[in-house]
């Protein structure tokens, strides 16, 4: 039988016929010529090769927006420049401390030297965590623009590959359907790859953001401690001083001559507030701490269903079901737009904090 005349019946067959019949009349002709073999029936895919899940995407992106509590939370500069005003004001409450006739000056100078340090290290510590929320923001930006790109490069490759597949070619020439679903599949792998790339970037942003915090709160948390032992020798060397929110701007009232008390006025608010600035920072980060947490557990929660797809429906499973490729592009782009303007308004909080420090009158 000449090649043409095999061919020509083969198609017959194809057309008039289903797989299994097809197989049973041509098997032994599809296994003995290679020349008939994209007419034959392919072998099917292996269950293997077919198990990757497909990843949300969009619940990824949702929980970057996470950040937007975080940066509101974390307020770094705004904090650290309350705490060096005061950081000033206790330095200058120190040079008097030291030149009076206080019994306990010794003692009290050496405190307020501590926190003096303390103050310092505070700030900068809180300064540095809002310097790495803001890191942490661009690098996530970064990896959704790669996101995005390879995500537009995948749906490209789709509506090739669909307009192939969708042809009256695919009834006749099964190897196509093949070819179709090692595409789909190789495009599964790609999306769950870029999906492993963003949320392990995101995991180590949360961890690395999350020792920053507990270190700022150890710190915050070491000054309330030195503060109260200032509190406490203050209130034992001047007993009318009744309480200590008040302790140290009584103090400085009653060292401070005269003459100069009105160009430092300022110095009496920053000693009484301080405590109030630490505490308030102290809120902030515990919060900034908290959401980092819930966002570390909710990733890994997704995470955990991405590795585990028989368990969470056909959203998950390998079934060629799913999100289209048009709402993962979608919810990137969203995303992307969501994070750059909440990074906007945080460097537009920061820039006022610093205006702030330099346009505040000399203490």
């Amino acid at each position: 039988m000449s090649l043409a005349v095999m061919c020509a019946g083969m198609v017959l067959t194809r057309l008039t016929t289903n797989d299994a019949l097809f197989d049973l009349l041509w098997s032994g002709t599809c296994a003995s010529n290679p020349d008939v073999a994209f007419l034959c029936v392919p072998p099917p895919v292996s269950q293997n090769a077919t198990m990757t899940s497909i990843p949300d995407i969009p619940e990824l992106i949702r929980l970057q927006t996470g950040f937007e509590g975080i940066i509101e939370s974390s307020f770094g500069m705004a904090l650290a420049v309350d705490l060096k005003h005061s950081e000033i004001a206790l330095r200058d409450l120190n040079i008097l401390v030291k030149v009076s006739d206080l019994e306990a000056k010794q003692l009290l100078s050496t405190q307020l030297e501590k926190v003096v340090v303390q103050a310092k290290k505070t700030g900068e510590g809180l300064q540095k965590l809002g310097v790495k929320v803001g890191v942490a923001v661009d690098s996530t930006l970064a990896m959704d623009d790669y996101v995005l790109r390879t995500l537009e490069n995948i749906n490209r490759e789709s509506i090739s590959s669909g307009a192939i597949g969708e042809s009256a070619l695919k009834s006749l020439v099964p190897s196509l359907r093949s070819n179709s679903a090692w595409v789909a599949e190789e495009q599964k792998q790609e999306l769950a790859r870029v999906f492993e790339d963003a949320s392990m970037q995101l995991k180590a942003w949360v961890e690395k953001l999350i020792a920053e915090a507990m270190v700022s709160i150890a710190k915050l948390e070491r000054l309330e401690g030195m503060l109260y032992n200032v509190y406490e020798t203050v209130m034992s060397e001047k007993k009318d001083v009744a309480s200590k929110e008040k302790a140290l701007s009584k103090l400085w009232a009653s060292l401070i001559d005269d003459s100069r008390a009105a160009k430092y006025e300022s110095h009496k608010d920053l000693l009484d507030n301080i405590a109030v600035y630490r505490k308030a920072a102290l809120n902030h980060v515990t919060a900034t701490a908290v959401q980092l947490r819930q966002l570390g557990e909710s990733l890994d929660n997704l995470r955990d269903r991405m590795a585990t797809p028989s368990l969470v429906g056909t959203q998950y499973a390998n079934q060629g079901k799913g999100l289209p490729i048009e709402v993962h592009m979608a919810s990137v782009r969203e995303g992307i737009e969501k994070l750059s303007d909440f990074r906007s308004r945080g460097l537009q909080k920061e820039n006022e904090a610093l205006e702030r420090m330099k346009s505040a009158s000399p203490l």
